[in-house]
């Protein structure tokens, strides 16, 4: 049974690493393709972050009810949503005897609350300005907070179901729905315009290392 387990954790870590490699490589890309091709770091972020937008008055393609529900979406990526999900489970695998599966499920997403906090900080990158707005914020801009616990939370979530599981195909649910998720918040704060889409793939590739990472460590 330990080995099954162990074998499950090495395949979805593995999983996450490839994930974390395929989204930096695409930051990278984006930020590169810029530099050589427009001379500006940002040209491509901001022609992307410009295709969710009207081109007569740059507002959000799709009007208010489209609006209305990416904000709904956005929240599945903040802090209190966290909090009160980590809250939730964590409470019952506690109560349940699972208490190494409750320590990662608060760890990793603490832990990379800070971390991206700490990189905003040390980063310090200007928030976007080439589209209006549509949320309120006031940290700096890279890696995407939202996005980053997304990442987290939900593939931590993942990575404690793919262990406890014998299904195959429950297991890879599991990851496709985290991944959903947290492609669903990273796209919402770019057409909220309150990041570059580097800032969204610099949050997943950093919080699916750090989530591998501390799954690996954590749950042994």
């Amino acid at each position: 049974m330990k080995d099954s387990l162990e074998a499950e954790l090495h395949c979805y870590t593995w999983n996450l690493l490839r994930l974390s490699a395929a989204a930096a490589m695409a930051a990278l890309a984006i930020y590169l393709g810029g530099i050589v091709l427009k001379g500006d770091a940002s040209a491509f972020d901001a022609a992307l972050m410009r295709t969710l937008r009207t081109s007569s008055d740059l507002m959000a393609i799709g009007g208010p009810r489209i609006e209305r529900f990416v904000r709904d979406v956005t929240a599945l990526g903040s802090f209190g949503v966290a909090a009160m999900l980590v809250s939730a489970v964590g409470g019952y695998l506690s109560m349940s005897g699972r208490w190494i599966c409750a320590r990662a499920l608060l760890a990793i997403p603490v832990g990379g609350w800070l971390l991206s906090n700490a990189i905003k900080v040390a980063v310090a990158r200007p928030r976007p300005d080439v589209v209006p707005m549509l949320d309120t914020v006031s940290d700096a801009s890279m890696p995407s907070g939202h996005t980053m616990m997304a990442t987290v939370l939900y593939f931590t979530l993942a990575g404690l179901i793919a262990m406890r599981t014998g299904n195959a195909r429950a297991r890879h649910f599991a990851f496709i729905c985290a991944l959903i998720l947290t492609i669903a918040v990273g796209l919402s704060r770019v057409y909220l315009g309150v990041h570059w889409p580097t800032d969204v793939l610099a949050a997943v590739a950093l919080g699916a290392a750090w989530t591998a990472a501390g799954l690996r460590l954590l749950t042994k």
